[in-house]
């Protein structure tokens, strides 16, 4: 019943998670407990681990709706998050695409696109074991849709 207005939702949490009250809270990535950004950021967390399962990475990545704000938000609220790391989205999302038999061209660039924003979202120094996943996923997805590969051809003049 509530699912049509989940992204806008997931949107209004994401602006509040990502807004400090406070001119000392932009400058530190310290929250206080049981203030508002912290429980935006808990929502967040909560509502990707459970919804994980049912492919709301796909929604999100495909949502035409959805401004770069929003991943940032999202890299930051799981950056501490055990159950559902920084790399667990697009794990999840190429699991996904790569699980379907037929990928329509515009779609698959959008969401392309999307991935390469939340990709400057993420911090360089992360732990390795989820990236090397979501790398055999993505190499994959690009071996199986030869199509999708970014190929320039350059002029000599």
């Amino acid at each position: 019943m509530a699912s049509p207005l989940l992204p806008k939702m997931l949107r209004i949490v994401a602006r509040i998670a990502s807004s400090p009250n406070y001119p000392w809270q932009g400058e530190c990535n310290i929250h206080l407990p049981g203030g508002s950004v912290s429980v935006a950021r808990q929502f967040l967390r909560c509502t990707l681990h459970q919804l994980a399962p049912n492919g709301i990475f796909v929604q999100i990545f495909q949502s035409h709706i959805i401004e770069p704000e929003f991943y940032k938000t999202m890299a930051c609220a799981l950056a501490d998050f055990t159950e559902v790391n920084q790399v667990t989205p697009l794990l999840l999302l190429f699991e996904n695409l790569n699980d379907r038999k037929h990928l329509h061209h515009e779609i698959i660039f959008h969401i392309l696109e999307n991935v390469a924003t939340y990709l400057d979202c993420l911090p360089l120094e992360s732990c390795m074991p989820p990236w090397v996943a979501f790398l055999q996923q993505l190499d994959l997805f690009f071996r199986k849709n030869p199509s999708y590969s970014l190929t320039r051809t350059y002029s000599t003049e």
